[in-house]
């Protein structure tokens, strides 16, 4: 009796091994991410607080403005270049101005231009300059 109940009691742990690990991968499947990579773009007032990020999942050959536009409100780009995001409207005097930055650094080519891969931070920072 001994010897029958030690094979019910590991098969029945072996089968209850198996439902834990399948609904695991049932249960952690619809997290993973559907694209090619991540990026995360993250909107910064003048003071350098961020007012919104997000993380935004890409495939290849999606293209910058268009993943700023699905994933921000009232994002306005002309020529290339970006004049409004959320609350914020470039006006006329250009002070204050949208600046883009790239993994910390200043972009040195418009947004149309910038090449991002995985794990990139594309910052769109506030600045304002004063006149000399």
């Amino acid at each position: 009796m001994n010897k029958k109940k030690l094979i019910l009691t590991i098969g029945l742990s072996a089968l209850a091994v198996c439902a834990i690990v399948i609904c695991f991968i049932l249960i952690a499947k619809p997290f993973t991410p559907k694209g090619d990579g991540e990026i995360t773009v993250e909107y910064v007032a003048l003071d350098g607080t961020v007012i919104k990020e997000k993380e935004i999942v890409f495939n290849e050959g999606d293209q910058l403005i268009d993943l700023i536009k699905e994933n921000f409100d009232n994002v306005v780009f002309e020529n290339g270049m970006i004049l409004g995001i959320e609350d914020f409207v470039t006006d006329s005097t250009w002070n204050p101005f949208i600046s883009i930055y790239v993994d910390g650094e200043e972009s040195m080519v418009g947004i149309v231009d910038i090449e991002y891969t995985d794990g990139t931070v594309i910052s769109l920072k506030l600045t304002s300059f004063e006149p000399m």
